[in-house]
């Protein structure tokens, strides 16, 4: 260590035994010194003021920054708590206008430690408590315990915080009114990238935390312009996910308050003591601020008038529809509940000594206002004999208040947010029956706010000689949220939402969802309104996040889909629903053999068994070309999906297999999308069968000489587009949105989406393209492709295209030139290219798909949408020379020397400096190496072309990850160690567990960076709001993320400067 830092070091930590030794802790902030307190191995800060005392003419104002002071400030006590009613006497009210306090707790002082920082926003209601309420806040203790440094604050509450008139708003400069208590967290947060450095934290790691309202305040805050850039973290427990009341109609409902208080102009409220202000407020009629009907089950036609309003200044939108459109605050967000809520204070407080008679009573008597079907639904559900009376009312009733609500709300989050979004339940029971901050009922089950009593270290205020199932609980949700707030993940085991929700208790455990059934019911019968804090229901989230989609019960009768053209009988797996097998063309045998696809005219009376894929289309099999399999009789879709609701109109990912146009289908094992990915993504999936190979892309004078267009060639390409066209006239009917639909294609499916960006035939099909591992060359025409395939003609022994035609599919496919030019076996393609040596390319440019090569056609016409173009940094370890793992390096030297030498000893000499021996393998070099000269540099220009071409954004990425073990490739024996050709997509498809049991922590984080990064392209145009364009950021993605300016600049440089763009991957 050097010895400036030693010094640094010697001194802070002389600074600390000093402070801990009876001298009170003194920080220096820019706004002058303040004095703490040092207790339990830790410092305090207390009572700091971070606004003008909001009296007088700032009552019912946006909070001002306070003046800073002359000489020390004495922090050891906290300040005065927001004027409120007492918890326990509504007619009790005490605490100050003049509240605006933030405390801190640190356990080291030092501006140099950069902690991490937890802001708490305390609950209750937004009318009760504190942000230094005994028991429910941080300590010095804790601190100490965490490392961390701790904030909390006092925001205004109840109608001096929330209060929304149109009296306020005709003076306020924003012409708005209500939402000061958020403001007051907003100016307190603000305050914390100011000042918390001074106390040991770090301004760029603050989690905000928060339960009950002060969730309910989070999910506010991560929908607010105003809140950009203050924290990057969020911890929301037990919030409401109802936040949709309007400024105007809040102050619609307030002129009862009006009504109450007296006055007609904004003075007199103005003069009014803060008593009076409280006293006036509708306790028990409508707007109902006692908020007594939310620990009870609801009656129909009740609600309570919700606080924090979109007042259009600080909420311009619902929370949840800022989401969806994108203007969220996207950060990483931790989302939980308790299965209990209501435990804490039931409505009815004699619960405990129900019998189950009084409990069926009860629960029919409110629920049958609703209809006597949906009591008599809950009963069945919520059966009596389970534990106790009041253990199955509070979960009924925190099922409609909390949970359910909530599962909306966090899927919401997971499709919009590309940060990861976590969920858990505490389903953990204290040891003893216990009272809760304050309120008289002895709660027995997971009640509301018990997961914060543990992370506070409360649980021994509230539990004499706490059991080790508390103590167990406690040390889980300590573990887990410190590893969330310090690490992100709060357990390498926790996956994020939906393919995963924590259940916390004295241990952890998980699964797939939550209450599905229940929660189906509930959201089927309207019950989301009924939810914490709210009045409306915002429908269209309802249809957007459908419990349909998110929480499927189970079907005795398999799914079906109804059509224009009859039903469709699917299957159901993993909480979604697919149907495999649905012709959209007409069989291209006989005469439509090398003729353009006819649209499919089947019977659209009869029920279409859609429970099993059809055939592969005819070719060779990949690892053997002497074998065949498959029919002519391919043009196949598969729909997966998340919903069976034809008004969802969820995104639309249609998925172009890869394989060299020789290979492979659109229900490849492994290689392509499941129900459980349309489940966990929440879009809908559709994948094609396409002519393949000489049925798909022979291009002959022959043929073209009977074709209406006068060409031949890309047949597989007309396929595509014809499968596409079917997407936009069926896909609403499986729930998909034909207006949102990407194309996602790799190799060889990435070469074609690449056509498809040129071709006027693709016009309007589609609205983004992913495309992978593609060839970038693309320029043979049907003329070229004609005389080179006369090979093929004469092995045929053919001389008409009736004799053609008449061929058997094996008598095809054995006369094509495999291992002479044009080479349709594509060996040459893994290892480096010899001077002079090409293959064929199967697409050609025909002059009716394709008008000229695509990057040239660019110029002129394009399908101009956002592009995602992906490549891996070793594609070619997924199949290269088999000894190739027995290299030594001087086997490597003379390898490439072998090779590039037949250009000149200067490209071999220059290529052994830009890849030198001993870097990690020769494995690793020469497919590093193979992969710049076959894919990454000749990606680069096409990339520069789309960039230059387009006016839709274009972004690139280079996938760096490795396997944790090495794997085998969709059927290829060869074992890749490194960022093989497809990682990207298998992670994305999440088939990497296939081969790899258990992934490692490292191959999750890769699959969980793919998949937010194309689902938020998928949904908004762009990967994540970090990530530039191209050519200004190229994003190398592993387990993390990497934003650089360009990748293997220098190499890319040299292989083109010596021409070897031609010799770049070809389909």
């Amino acid at each position: 260590m050097c010895p400036y830092k030693l010094f640094t070091l010697l001194c802070v930590v002389l600074v600390n035994m000093h402070q801990t030794r009876g001298q009170p802790p003194v920080v220096n902030t820019r706004c002058g010194p303040i004095e703490g307190i040092s207790k339990d191995g830790a410092f305090s800060f207390r009572g700091i003021p971070f606004a003008k005392p909001p009296v007088g003419s700032l009552r019912w104002k946006a909070p001002v920054p306070v003046d800073c002071w002359t000489g020390t400030l004495n922090a050891h006590s906290f300040g005065e708590s927001c004027y409120q009613p007492s918890l326990a006497n509504i007619s009790v009210h005490w605490g100050s206008e003049d509240c605006l306090f933030v405390n801190v707790w640190t356990p080291n002082t030092s501006p140099n430690a950069r902690l991490s920082v937890m802001v708490w926003i305390h609950g209750g209601m937004n009318e009760y408590m504190s942000g230094n309420w005994p028991r429910y806040s941080p300590t010095e203790k804790l601190a100490k315990y965490t490392n961390i440094v701790y904030v909390s604050m006092n925001y205004r509450l109840h109608a001096l915080g929330y209060m929304a008139l149109d009296l306020i708003s005709q003076s306020s400069p924003t012409g708005t009114s209500g939402n000061y208590g958020l403001m007051d967290q907003i100016l307190a947060l603000q305050w914390v990238q100011r000042h918390v450095r001074y106390f040991g934290g770090d301004p760029k790691k603050v989690t905000v935390f928060g339960q009950s309202s002060g969730g309910t305040n989070i999910f506010a805050l991560l929908a607010s312009k105003m809140a950009v850039g203050l924290f990057q973290k969020a911890w929301m427990s037990s919030a409401s996910p109802i936040l949709d009341k309007t400024l105007v109609e809040a102050s619609r409902d307030n002129l009862v308050f009006l009504r109450n208080t007296g006055c007609s102009d904004l003075d007199c409220l103005l003069r009014m003591s803060p008593g009076a202000i409280t006293r006036a407020v509708p306790w028990d009629v409508f707007p109902n601020w006692s908020m007594m009907d939310l620990t009870d089950l609801p009656m129909k036609g009740e609600a309570v008038g919700a606080l924090p309003i979109i007042d259009g200044y600080v909420l311009k939108q619902e929370p949840m529809k800022a989401w969806l459109n994108g203007d969220g605050i996207d950060v990483p967000l931790m989302i939980g509940t308790t299965a209990q809520e209501i435990d804490f204070l039931p409505a009815p407080l004699d619960v405990p000594i129900w019998t189950w008679d009084q409990y069926d009573k009860y629960v029919y008597d409110k629920l049958s206002t609703f209809g006597v079907d949906v009591a008599q639904a809950a009963l069945k559900f919520y059966p009596r004999g389970i534990i106790s009376p009041e253990y199955q009312f509070t979960t009924m009733a925190t099922d409609i208040r909390m949970t359910c609500p909530t599962e909306i709300l966090s899927m919401t989050a997971a499709l919009s947010y590309t940060s990861p979004v976590y969920r858990y339940v505490v389903k953990s029971w204290p040891s003893k029956p216990t009272y809760v901050i304050g309120f008289p009922f002895p709660a027995s089950y997971a009640f509301h706010c018990w997961e914060f009593l543990a992370f506070f270290d409360s649980i021994k205020h509230n539990i004499d000689n706490p059991s080790q199932s508390d103590i167990s609980f406690q040390e889980n949700v300590q573990r887990t949220m410190l590893s969330f707030v310090k690490d992100e993940e709060p357990d390498s085991c926790w996956a994020p939402y939906s393919q995963s929700t924590a259940i916390l208790t004295n241990r952890i455990t998980y699964v797939r969802n939550y209450k599905p059934r229940e929660c189906q019911f509930w959201s089927q019968k309207g019950f989301f309104k009924f939810g914490w804090f709210g009045e409306e229901m915002w429908i269209k989230v309802l249809c957007v996040v459908a419990f349909s989609v998110l929480l499927n019960t189970c079907r005795a009768e398999n799914p079906r889909v109804t059509t224009d053209c009859g039903d469709f009988e699917g299957v159901e797996n993993d909480g979604a629903y697919s149907f495999r097998g649905i012709p959209f063309a007409e069989p291209p045998l006989g005469e439509l053999r090398w003729k353009a696809p006819v649209p499919f005219t089947g019977n659209c009376t009869d029920v279409f068994d859609a429970r099993n894929f059809g055939e592969a289309c005819y070719q060779p099999h990949p690892l053997d070309t002497d074998g065949f399999f498959g029919s002519e009789d391919c043009l196949f879709v598969n729909v997966w999906t998340p919903t069976l609701d034809p008004t969802a109109k969820l995104p639309v990912m249609v998925w172009i297999h890869g394989g060299y146009n020789a290979f492979l289908s659109g229900s490849w094992p492994d290689y392509m999308p499941k129900e459980k990915v349309a489940y966990d993504t929440n879009v809908v999936y559709v994948s094609m069968n396409y002519r393949l190979h000489a049925f798909g892309f022979m291009a002959l004078d022959l043929i073209s000489e009977s074709s209406p267009t006068n060409t031949s060639g890309n047949y597989g390409l007309m396929d595509q587009i014809e499968a596409l066209k079917w997407v936009q006239k069926k896909i609403s009917y499986f729930g998909g949105d034909p207006n949102k639909v990407t194309i996602i294609g790799q190799s060889s499916g990435g070469t074609d989406a690449y056509a498809l960006l040129a071709s006027k035939l693709a016009e309007g099909l589609f609205v983004n393209v992913w495309m992978s591992s593609g060839s970038p060359v693309l320029s043979k025409t049907t003329a070229e492709a004609s005389e080179d395939n006369l090979f093929f003609l004469n092995n045929t022994g053919c001389t008409t295209l009736a004799c053609l035609k008449s061929l058997p599919p094996e008598n095809i496919t054995r006369a094509i030139p495999w291992f002479s030019f044009p080479n349709w076996a594509m060996e040459d393609m893994v290892p480096l290219p010899k001077s002079d040596e090409a293959i064929g390319a199967l697409p050609v440019v025909d002059g009716y798909v394709l008008e000229d090569e695509p990057r040239k056609a660019w110029k002129r016409y394009k399908n101009d949408v956002p592009i995602l173009i992906g490549s891996t940094a070793q594609e070619l370890d997924f199949s290269p020379q088999a000894d190739i793992v027995n290299w030594t390096w001087t086997r490597y030297n003379e390898e490439v020397k072998a090779k590039l030498s037949t250009f000149s000893d200067y490209v071999a000499e220059t290529a052994l400096l830009l890849y030198p021996a001993g870097e990690i393998s020769p494995e690793y070099q020469y497919t590093t190496m193979c992969t710049d000269v076959r894919v990454n540099c000749a990606l680069d220009i096409i990339s520069m072309e789309a960039a230059l071409n387009f006016r839709s954004p274009i972004y690139r990425y280079v996938t760096t990850a490795w396997p944790s073990k090495p794997t085998s490739v969709v059927g290829f024996p060869f074992q890749a160690k490194y960022a093989f050709h497809c990682i990207d997509f298998l992670a994305y498809f999440d088939t990497l567990r296939n081969t790899i049991n258990p992934l490692s922590p490292s191959d999750i984080k890769f699959q969980r960076n793919i998949r937010k990064a194309v689902l938020s392209f998928v949904r908004n145009g762009k990967p994540s709001a970090r990530w530039g364009q191209f050519e200004e950021t190229t994003v190398l993605l592993s387990e993390r993320i990497e934003f650089v300016d360009g990748y293997n600049v220098r190499e890319c440089q040299f292989w083109l400067n010596n021409g070897f763009y031609n010799y770049s991957w070809i389909n």
